[in-house]
């Protein structure tokens, strides 16, 4: 299902600026939101963690942080910083997992 036929389906009614931000970042369902694919990081992580196949280090905390971060932050709160900032802050949290995580496998070889 796409966006529009998931927007659709969620709310029934015109385009909505604020569900529509919601809807990309914060929707558990919606295979396509920022959330959704965190919570699966997050999952792959802890499972790696798990089997030995990654340290720990601080990649709990730092995905814990940005899952909670997307979460719980209200759309009051995203308009009140802005959007750009607000997506500027989910990608430094990425771009800081991600050189946590190369840092630990270049550290192995």
């Amino acid at each position: 299902m796409g966006g529009y036929q998931f927007y659709l389906k969620t709310h029934k009614s015109t385009f909505n600026q604020d569900h529509v931000i919601t809807m990309v970042f914060q929707d558990k369902l919606f295979p396509r939101s920022v959330y959704y694919c965190v919570n699966k990081l997050s999952r792959h992580i802890t499972r790696l963690i798990e089997t030995n196949e990654l340290e720990k280090k601080n990649l709990e905390f730092l995905i814990g942080k940005l899952e909670s971060s997307i979460k719980y932050t209200t759309i009051e709160n995203i308009n009140e910083q802005g959007l750009n900032n607000f997506i500027h802050s989910i990608k430094e949290d990425i771009s800081n997992i991600s050189t946590n995580i190369n840092a630990v496998y270049n550290s192995n070889n």
